[in-house]
């Protein structure tokens, strides 16, 4: 079983529970399901936080068991004279109920292709653009203006600090 296949189980165990200890209740029963019920090879993603610093911690795991370890990766693209929609009028929208004018959800789909064309870096988007519309019709939506947009990746386990973290470079970036 992969992580992509269309059946998944999420298990959690808190590993630190009292309870959760050789002979306890817990651990045992654990250890039951996996030597009777749970006889396939399975892929685990595992993590593992200190609660005070929210830093990631190394898990150490026995020799005999086979581990392979992801690392994280952060990356961030900035692109500049890009056509940046003015959201301050945006209509509000109901999620989940269907109610909601068609206008805010029409608005919501041109933000929806904005963004996805911004990730693609595809020219129709930048200020300085003048494709002939005969090519791409597509246009930011309006109202827009030329600004500068910053986007970031990451790839694997993020860490509640790490998203505070960014949180707060996004807003370090917007007083600027």
């Amino acid at each position: 079983m992969t992580l992509f296949d269309a059946f998944h189980i999420v298990i959690k165990v808190n590993l630190a529970a009292e309870d959760f200890k050789p002979k306890g209740k817990l651990y045992e029963r654990v250890k039951w399901c996996f030597e009777h019920t749970m006889t396939g090879t399975y892929d685990f993603w595992i993590s593992s936080c200190d609660p005070v610093s929210g830093e990631t911690l190394e898990i150490q795991f026995p020799t005999t068991i086979g581990v392979q370890r992801h690392q994280n990766s952060f990356s961030t693209h900035v692109q500049k004279d890009i056509l940046v929609p003015d959201l301050s009028d945006f209509p509000p929208l109901s999620f989940g109920t269907g109610s909601g004018t068609d206008d805010a959800r029409e608005k919501a789909l041109e933000i929806l292709e904005w963004v996805g064309a911004a990730s693609c870096g595809i020219d129709r988007i930048s200020a300085a653009d003048r494709v002939d519309p005969f090519i791409s019709v597509y246009a930011a939506p309006e109202p827009s203006e030329a600004g500068d947009i910053f986007s970031a990746e990451w790839k694997g386990f993020i860490s509640s600090k790490h998203v505070v973290s960014l949180v707060q470079g996004v807003r370090y970036l917007k007083k600027e």
